[in-house]
Protein backbone atom coordinates (compact mmCIF):
# COMPACT_ATOMS: atom_id res chain seq x y z
CA UNK A 1 0.00 0.00 0.00
CA UNK A 2 1.00 3.58 -1.13
CA UNK A 3 1.57 6.30 1.88
CA UNK A 4 -0.42 8.69 -0.07
CA UNK A 5 -3.31 5.84 -0.59
CA UNK A 6 -6.32 7.67 0.93
CA UNK A 7 -7.18 5.00 3.53
CA UNK A 8 -3.21 5.98 4.91
CA UNK A 9 -4.32 9.89 4.42
CA UNK A 10 -7.50 8.71 6.83
CA UNK A 11 -5.67 6.82 9.56
CA UNK A 12 -3.36 9.87 9.89
CA UNK A 13 -6.02 12.42 10.04
CA UNK A 14 -7.99 9.93 12.81
CA UNK A 15 -4.56 8.94 14.35
CA UNK A 16 -3.26 13.09 14.42
CA UNK A 17 -6.04 15.46 13.44
CA UNK A 18 -8.16 16.31 16.54
CA UNK A 19 -4.07 17.11 18.07
CA UNK A 20 -3.17 19.08 15.20
CA UNK A 21 -6.45 21.65 15.53
CA UNK A 22 -5.54 22.12 18.81
CA UNK A 23 -2.52 22.69 18.34
CA UNK A 24 -3.11 25.01 15.97
CA UNK A 25 -5.55 27.22 18.03
CA UNK A 26 -2.87 28.45 20.02
CA UNK A 27 -2.42 31.16 16.90
CA UNK A 28 -5.72 31.17 14.73
CA UNK A 29 -8.50 29.60 16.87
CA UNK A 30 -11.42 29.86 14.00
CA UNK A 31 -8.83 28.93 11.22
CA UNK A 32 -7.39 26.14 12.80
CA UNK A 33 -9.26 23.23 11.23
CA UNK A 34 -8.22 24.93 7.88
CA UNK A 35 -4.72 24.96 8.50
CA UNK A 36 -5.06 21.14 9.51
CA UNK A 37 -6.50 20.58 6.30
CA UNK A 38 -4.14 22.59 4.37
CA UNK A 39 -1.04 20.38 5.89
CA UNK A 40 -2.90 17.08 5.06
CA UNK A 41 -3.08 18.22 1.30
CA UNK A 42 0.47 19.60 1.29
CA UNK A 43 1.46 16.10 2.58
CA UNK A 44 -0.70 14.40 -0.07
CA UNK A 45 1.18 16.40 -2.70
CA UNK A 46 5.06 15.17 -1.62
CA UNK A 47 6.91 13.40 -4.08
CA UNK A 48 8.41 11.13 -0.61
CA UNK A 49 6.84 10.59 2.32
CA UNK A 50 8.40 12.11 5.54
CA UNK A 51 10.64 10.64 7.34
CA UNK A 52 8.52 11.17 10.65
CA UNK A 53 5.17 12.19 9.62
CA UNK A 54 3.22 13.19 12.67
CA UNK A 55 6.17 15.74 12.93
CA UNK A 56 6.71 16.94 9.45
CA UNK A 57 2.27 17.38 10.00
CA UNK A 58 2.78 19.12 13.20
CA UNK A 59 5.56 21.33 11.38
CA UNK A 60 3.06 22.04 8.85
CA UNK A 61 0.39 23.14 10.63
CA UNK A 62 2.84 25.21 12.88
CA UNK A 63 4.27 26.71 9.51
CA UNK A 64 1.00 27.47 7.79
CA UNK A 65 -0.99 29.11 11.40
CA UNK A 66 1.79 31.27 11.84
CA UNK A 67 1.53 32.43 8.73
CA UNK A 68 -1.97 32.73 8.88
CA UNK A 69 -1.29 35.11 11.55
CA UNK A 70 0.81 37.47 10.08
CA UNK A 71 -1.20 37.78 7.44
CA UNK A 72 -4.36 38.30 9.66
CA UNK A 73 -2.23 41.03 11.83
CA UNK A 74 -1.02 42.38 8.23
CA UNK A 75 -4.45 42.79 7.31
CA UNK A 76 -6.03 44.40 10.04
CA UNK A 77 -2.86 46.70 10.61
CA UNK A 78 -4.04 47.78 6.63
CA UNK A 79 -7.40 47.76 7.80
CA UNK A 80 -7.68 50.68 10.34
CA UNK A 81 -5.14 52.65 8.35
CA UNK A 82 -7.32 53.02 6.04
CA UNK A 83 -10.46 53.79 8.10
CA UNK A 84 -8.50 55.76 10.03
CA UNK A 85 -7.35 57.80 6.54
CA UNK A 86 -11.05 57.41 5.80
CA UNK A 87 -12.26 59.01 8.73
CA UNK A 88 -10.30 62.02 8.53
CA UNK A 89 -12.24 62.93 5.28
CA UNK A 90 -14.95 63.29 7.55
CA UNK A 91 -13.41 64.67 10.91
CA UNK A 92 -12.78 68.51 10.91
CA UNK A 93 -9.56 70.01 11.82
CA UNK A 94 -8.99 72.68 14.28
CA UNK A 95 -7.07 74.56 11.66
CA UNK A 96 -9.11 73.65 8.50
CA UNK A 97 -10.21 76.75 6.96
CA UNK A 98 -13.23 75.52 5.17
CA UNK A 99 -16.16 74.45 6.23
CA UNK A 100 -18.97 71.37 4.22
CA UNK A 101 -20.81 74.03 3.14
CA UNK A 102 -17.85 76.58 1.59
CA UNK A 103 -16.47 73.66 -0.01
CA UNK A 104 -20.01 72.45 -1.52
CA UNK A 105 -20.72 75.82 -2.87
CA UNK A 106 -16.86 76.10 -4.53
CA UNK A 107 -18.00 72.88 -6.26
CA UNK A 108 -21.09 73.51 -7.16
CA UNK A 109 -19.39 76.79 -8.80
CA UNK A 110 -17.57 74.86 -11.30
CA UNK A 111 -18.72 73.81 -14.87
CA UNK A 112 -20.32 70.79 -15.34
CA UNK A 113 -17.16 68.98 -16.61
CA UNK A 114 -14.86 70.45 -14.38
CA UNK A 115 -17.09 69.23 -11.18
CA UNK A 116 -17.39 66.09 -11.96
CA UNK A 117 -13.48 65.73 -12.74
CA UNK A 118 -13.29 67.29 -9.39
CA UNK A 119 -16.08 64.94 -7.44
CA UNK A 120 -14.86 61.52 -9.12
CA UNK A 121 -10.98 62.37 -8.29
CA UNK A 122 -11.38 63.86 -4.56
CA UNK A 123 -14.78 62.06 -2.96
CA UNK A 124 -14.46 58.90 -5.68
CA UNK A 125 -10.54 58.72 -4.94
CA UNK A 126 -10.12 57.34 -8.97
CA UNK A 127 -7.49 57.53 -10.56
CA UNK A 128 -6.95 60.09 -13.70
CA UNK A 129 -7.02 56.95 -15.83
CA UNK A 130 -10.19 55.79 -14.18
CA UNK A 131 -11.47 58.81 -14.11
CA UNK A 132 -11.21 59.35 -17.91
CA UNK A 133 -13.30 55.80 -18.51
CA UNK A 134 -15.91 57.32 -16.89
CA UNK A 135 -16.53 60.35 -17.97
CA UNK A 136 -15.55 59.27 -21.99
CA UNK A 137 -12.52 61.63 -22.20
CA UNK A 138 -8.90 61.38 -22.46
CA UNK A 139 -6.60 61.17 -19.72
CA UNK A 140 -4.99 64.74 -20.88
CA UNK A 141 -8.66 66.28 -20.86
CA UNK A 142 -9.23 64.94 -17.41
CA UNK A 143 -6.33 66.32 -16.16
CA UNK A 144 -6.84 69.49 -17.97
CA UNK A 145 -10.52 70.01 -16.15
CA UNK A 146 -9.07 68.55 -12.53
CA UNK A 147 -6.65 71.10 -12.95
CA UNK A 148 -8.82 74.09 -13.94
CA UNK A 149 -11.82 73.02 -11.42
CA UNK A 150 -8.75 73.25 -8.41
CA UNK A 151 -7.65 76.41 -9.89
CA UNK A 152 -10.91 78.22 -10.26
CA UNK A 153 -11.79 77.04 -6.46
CA UNK A 154 -8.36 78.57 -5.52
CA UNK A 155 -9.11 81.69 -7.13
CA UNK A 156 -12.80 82.08 -5.56
CA UNK A 157 -10.85 81.08 -2.05
CA UNK A 158 -8.41 84.09 -2.91
CA UNK A 159 -11.06 86.61 -3.45
CA UNK A 160 -13.55 85.17 -0.46
CA UNK A 161 -10.01 86.00 1.68
CA UNK A 162 -9.15 89.35 0.01
CA UNK A 163 -12.60 90.50 1.21
CA UNK A 164 -12.65 89.41 4.48
CA UNK A 165 -9.37 90.69 5.27
CA UNK A 166 -10.69 94.26 4.12
CA UNK A 167 -13.87 93.95 6.04
CA UNK A 168 -12.19 92.95 9.41
CA UNK A 169 -9.14 95.30 8.93
CA UNK A 170 -10.46 99.46 8.97
CA UNK A 171 -8.62 102.14 7.24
Amino acid sequence: MSWTDPAQIGRWFEAYGPRLVLYARQWVDAAADDVVQDAFVSLIGLKHEPDHVQAWLFRAVRNAAISRLRRRKRRKKRETAVAKGAADLFTAKADDLLDATEISQLVSGLPDDQREVVVLRVWGQLTLEATAEVVGASTATVFRRYQAGLESMRRSLEQANAKTKEQSCPK
